[in-house]
């Protein structure tokens, strides 16, 4: 009796909610009558005709998973255990959420039906682990993708902000004194140095020899006791600024030497340059987000940049 209000709820829900016909759910009681008969060879027959091949023969989508239900139990009976797996299978695919009655089949049937479920959820576990793997590897490659940009763009403004000059030496020029050939070189600790002495020693060689002019004119306007002594300074006066104009010749033509023993032809050298302002204002990539999102038809992923 229960069995019979259990059926004619369903029927009325499958005239409610589908376009199903008179005849397909006649067709499907008396296959169902043929199950409950134990006549599992023409209920088999029947169910066949109704969902057999790719494209059930039926349209409603409820009898299609009842006539499912009652095919595989009917193929488990028969003892083709495959072929019942395979109408298990093909149900539970279309509803995931479908559940046998506990007090309407054997145990074998719903040992098989809950294998099949399982089978169908470890499945579909493992595809929603592997999309969950391409995302994150589309995410990663995404990012790197952005990241080697980002590094290609640094370097091209990087190269934008600097210009390559090239200045040509003269062996003319190397032939000044003060240091200025070891500039023209690029040497300008060296140049400093040899500039330093050499003005130091022209400062000395002139305040030299005007003490030695000035102690000359002198002699003769002092007094004979300190003619002599005016006269040993003036000689004094006179050697060290001969000395001192030598060293400042010898410190010359070594400046000089230097500076075309280690001539540089050419010298290149970078320097910054000015950019415009919107090659300035670099935005930043935006950063990848990964959403996961539950819904009742399962898990959803998507991936924003």
């Amino acid at each position: 009796m229960v069995v019979r209000l259990i059926l004619a709820a369903l029927f009325a829900l499958v005239l409610a909610e589908s376009p199903a016909r008179a005849d397909e759910i006649d067709d499907f009681e008396a296959a169902r009558r043929s199950y409950e008969a134990q006549t599992y060879g023409d209920a088999a027959r029947r169910l066949e005709a109704m969902i057999g091949g790719e494209v059930p023969a039926i349209e409603s989508e409820i009898l299609v998973l009842e006539a499912r239900k009652y095919l595989a139990a009917t193929y488990l009976f028969l003892g083709r255990r495959d072929a019942a797996t395979e109408q298990f299978r093909l149900l539970l695919r279309q509803d995931p959420s479908y559940q046998l009655d506990p007090l309407g089949f054997p145990a074998a049937v719903l040992e098989v039906f809950s294998e099949v479920r399982t089978e169908l959820d470890a499945a579909r576990a493992r595809e929603e682990e592997e999309r969950r793997e391409r995302l994150e590897q589309l995410r990663r490659e995404r990012l790197e993708t952005l990241l080697e940009r980002e590094t290609r763009l640094t370097r091209l403004l990087e190269l934008a902000r600097t210009e390559t000059v090239e200045t040509r030496a003269s062996r003319a020029v190397a032939t000044l004194p003060f240091g200025i050939g070891q500039f023209q070189n690029g040497h300008a600790g060296w140049g400093r140095a040899f500039a330093a002495t050499e003005l130091t020693l022209v400062i000395f060689s002139a305040a030299t020899w005007g003490w030695h002019r000035w102690l000359r004119g002198e002699v003769d306007e002092v007094p004979p006791n300190e003619a002599d002594r005016f006269r040993r300074q003036e000689r004094a006066a006179r050697v060290t600024n001969q000395l001192s104009m030598s060293l400042l010749g010898a410190v010359m033509l070594a400046g000089i030497l230097d500076a075309h023993l280690r001539f540089v032809p050419v010298r290149t050298r970078t320097r910054e340059r000015e950019l415009p302002a919107d090659l300035e204002m670099t935005p930043e990539p935006p950063e990848p987000s990964l959403e996961v999102g539950l819904g009742p038809g399962g898990a959803s992923l998507r991936l924003q940049f």
